[in-house]
């Protein structure tokens, strides 16, 4: 039967080599991030070494490993299963539809939904459609070329522009009617 060691607020993680089970009871040296209650599990020797925290607090994962006797590398989340909770995305005045956003454990953002009731875009200036929160921005402004149902002509070549300041920008490429029958939106961005 394997033995588990109970380790306290004075152990230190880069001592723990040795293959086995070990009790995370208050860890504060080298653990991950707010990760000082939960088990460690350790296979390796003197030379290699895999270290896996399982965090009961937060409900995550993570690991590291370690080599030539001395060198640890950075604590990396294991990624679960769990999908990302959405939120819905508050329009602009006078924009209607449903649009919702989430963020991936890899960080990347999501936007799906269908906006309509756009006033006539004019041709290469921006309309505002909402703005994400800090934490669903872009690192840097990006851009998704669309195709939208529109009064005159039928179709509407059009632009969403999302600025790393959370701005989601409409904008028409071609002379476009009132895009009264709306714009799907479903893209994809590494979040900041």
């Amino acid at each position: 039967m394997n033995q588990i060691i109970t380790l306290g607020p004075e152990d230190d993680l880069n001592t723990i080599t040795t293959s086995g089970f070990y009790r995370l009871n208050g860890v504060e040296l080298n653990v991950p991030s707010g990760c000082g209650w939960g088990t460690l599990s350790v296979t390796g020797d003197q030379n290699t070494a895999l270290q896996i925290v399982s965090d009961h607090i937060n409900k995550q994962f993570w690991k590291r490993t370690y080599r030539n006797s001395s060198i640890w590398s950075k604590w990396i989340p294991i990624p679960t299963a769990t999908p990302p909770q959405e939120y819905d995305l508050s329009l602009a005045d006078g924009i209607s539809g449903t649009a919702k956003y989430c963020k991936t454990q890899e960080g990347v953002v999501l936007i799906h939904g269908w906006v309509q009731n756009l006033a006539k875009p004019e041709q290469g200036k921006p309309s505002i459609i909402a703005t994400l929160p800090e934490g669903f921005r872009p690192r840097n402004n990006c851009r998704f070329a669309l195709i939208s149902s529109a009064t005159a002509p039928s179709i509407g070549l059009v632009r969403i522009e999302i600025s790393n300041a959370g701005t989601i920008n409409l904008v028409a490429w071609n002379e476009v009617g009132t895009l009264s029958a709306g714009v799907s939106v479903d893209i994809g961005f590494l979040g900041a």
